[in-house]
């Protein structure tokens, strides 16, 4: 009786195990179709992802091909400016085919110094310069007496044209430029005497240059041996 019951017992337990396991087989069935379910929608959404991903860089290489071709076209296409230029050059052709040709005649380019050491100018002295400057030298007054008729004299000899400028008696720097360019070369046949210079030292006396020795020195106005040159700028 005892072994029947047991055995009855064992077989219950062998059919819970058995129904037990059945049911756990079909749990683990419909969780496996539940993720496989899953990935399939990770995949799906991948794939639209992939898709969305592709059509950007579809949209990106559009877009450098439409700048490429903006910039090219940038580039070749020549400038407002540019456009005028050219414009203005096609007309000015035009115009030079069309208009006859007018002869240019340059004018001589003014030299300051046109007269050289030595030449006659034009009131007939000889021409000295100084300065930068071209001067012509007048006929001297030897021994004129005093510094205020050499002064006067030199004033006297100025002619009576419109573009000629005043006689004047020399500064000492242009009684030495005439010293060393016209008596010293002998171009000139001046005394070697003293002359007066424009430049006082006071009330009472002025500077002289010796044509004998080059000497600067000064004297009293009312010396008469001392003569007068009269010069002018050219």
């Amino acid at each position: 009786m005892n072994r029947t019951i047991t055995i009855a017992v064992l077989a219950i337990f062998a059919i819970l195990c058995l129904v037990s396991c059945k049911t756990a087989d079909v749990n683990l069935g419909i969780q496996v179709q539940e993720y496989q379910e899953q990935l399939s929608g990770m995949q799906a959404q991948m794939d639209q992802m992939q898709a969305q991903i592709k059509d950007l860089q579809n949209q990106v290489t559009g877009l450098e091909q439409s700048t490429l071709t903006t910039q090219t076209e940038l580039t070749e296409q020549p400038s407002q400016a540019e456009q005028t230029e050219q414009t203005s050059q096609l007309e000015q052709v035009e115009q030079n085919n069309t208009e006859p040709e007018t002869e240019v005649i340059e004018e001589p380019a003014v030299d300051p110094l046109f007269w050289e050491i030595g030449q006659i100018g034009p009131f007939g002295g000889l021409v000295f310069q100084h300065d930068g400057k071209c001067y012509e030298i007048a006929q001297p007054l030897y021994e004129a007496g005093s510094y205020e008729n050499a002064a006067d004299y030199c004033k006297s000899l100025t002619p009576d044209i419109a573009f000629a400028n005043e006689y004047r008696l020399p500064t000492v720097d242009e009684l030495l430029a005439i010293y060393d360019q016209l008596v010293m070369t002998e171009i000139s046949d001046l005394d070697w005497t003293y002359y007066w210079s424009c430049e006082e030292t006071d009330e009472t006396s002025a500077k002289v240059v010796n044509f004998d020795t080059g000497f600067e020195g000064k004297f009293y106005k009312n010396m008469d041996f001392v003569s007068a040159l009269a010069v002018c700028e050219l």
